[in-house]
C-alpha cells in the first residue's frame, strides 16, 4: 500500500483541501485501475481521524489481499478491482455549501465561500481520478463516513446518483431529524443551523436536505439508487434517527442493508462498521 498525503487547489472551496489517499501499491505498478471509497470524517474532525483511530492501514491492505488468490503453481491470479480509499479533510458544515445558497456579497478574490457539496460531489472525484489509477465506473465507486459523514454520505450519493453505486452511513447524524432537545452541543445555536441549511425548519421538509424525503423523491423519479449499508451502535443516542430511516426505506421498498452492533458513538463501533464497508466492496 502507497499512503499519499496531498494538498489539492479546490475552485469550489476556494482554497487548499488535505487528503489522504491509500493505494495499493501493486496497481500502481500494473497499470491496473481500483475500486474507490472516499471517506468522510464527523463533526470538529479531519482526514487524520479516520487514519490514527482506526487499524484502516492493515484492514484495507488485508481487502485487497483478497483480490489476489495463489494459484497451485504459485502464480498469482487477479480475482478482482484493489480497493483505494481517500479520506478528505471538511468542515463542520455537514457537507454542503457554506454560507448556505447564494451569497449576494461574493466576490472571487475574496474566496469565502466553501461548496462542500460540489467539491465532495463533483471536483474531489475527477481530481483525484486525474491523479491516481481510479477507476471511472459507477459500481466502482462509493462514498460512506461517520455520524456527520454519514450523512454527508447519503446526501451525496443521492444528489450525484450517477457518480457513486454505493452509499454507506455509520451513526448517521440526520440533523434535518434531530428533536430541538437532542442538538448536539456544537449545533445548539440557530446562526450555525442558518449558516448551514438556511432556514433550517425549512430544509426539514426539504426533499434536497433531508435524507428520507431524498430517498423518497429519487424512487418516484425512478432514479437508479446505490447500494445502501446503514449500521449504529446498540447504545447510540442518535440509534433512533438510523432505525427510522431503516424503516422508512423499508415501507418505501428500497434495498438496503441495516445493522446493529454492540456501542455507542464512539471510534470502537466505527472501526467495526469500517470493516463491514470494506466487506461489502
Amino acid at each position: 500500500m502507497a499512503i499519499l498525503h496531498m494538498d489539492i487547489e479546490s475552485a469550489a472551496m476556494g482554497r487548499t483541501v488535505t487528503l489522504s489517499a491509500y493505494v495499493p501499491s501493486e496497481a500502481l505498478k500494473e497499470g491496473e485501475t481500483c475500486k474507490t471509497l472516499y471517506l468522510l470524517h464527523g463533526v470538529q474532525g479531519s482526514y487524520m481521524n479516520w487514519l490514527t483511530a482506526t487499524n484502516l492501514f492493515r484492514m484495507t491492505a488485508s481487502h485487497n489481499a483478497t483480490c489476489v488468490d495463489s494459484s497451485k503453481n504459485g502464480s498469482a491470479e487477479k480475482q478482482g478491482k484493489r480497493l483505494a480509499i481517500i479520506i478528505p479533510s471538511a468542515g463542520n458544515g455537514f457537507y454542503h455549501q457554506i454560507p448556505h445558497g447564494e451569497d449576494p456579497v461574493w466576490q472571487v478574490p475574496f474566496a469565502h465561500k466553501h461548496d462542500y457539496q460540489r467539491f465532495f460531489g463533483e471536483e474531489l472525484v475527477e481530481l483525484t481520478r486525474n491523479l491516481l489509477p481510479l477507476s471511472r465506473l459507477r459500481e466502482d465507486t462509493a462514498i460512506a463516513g461517520l455520524s456527520m459523514g454519514g450523512y454527508g454520505a447519503l446526501r451525496t450519493a443521492l444528489l450525484y446518483p450517477e457518480t457513486f453505486g454505493f452509499a454507506g452511513g455509520l451513526s448517521n447524524a440526520l440533523i434535518t431529524r434531530y428533536a430541538d432537545e437532542a442538538r448536539t452541543s456544537f449545533y445548539n445555536s440557530d446562526e450555525v443551523l442558518q449558516v448551514i441549511f438556511g432556514d433550517f425548519q425549512k430544509a426539514k421538509t426539504d426533499p434536497k436536505e433531508d435524507v428520507e424525503l431524498m430517498f423518497r423523491k429519487a424512487l418516484e423519479a425512478g432514479t437508479t439508487l446505490p447500494r445502501v449499508y446503514l449500521a449504529c451502535g446498540e447504545q447510540d443516542p442518535l440509534r433512533p434517527l438510523s432505525v427510522n430511516l431503516h424503516r422508512a426505506l423499508e415501507s418505501m421498498g428500497i434495498p438496503h442493508e441495516y445493522e446493529e452492533h454492540p456501542g455507542s458513538h464512539e471510534w470502537a463501533f466505527w472501526e467495526w462498521g469500517l470493516g463491514r464497508i470494506l466487506e461489502r466492496l
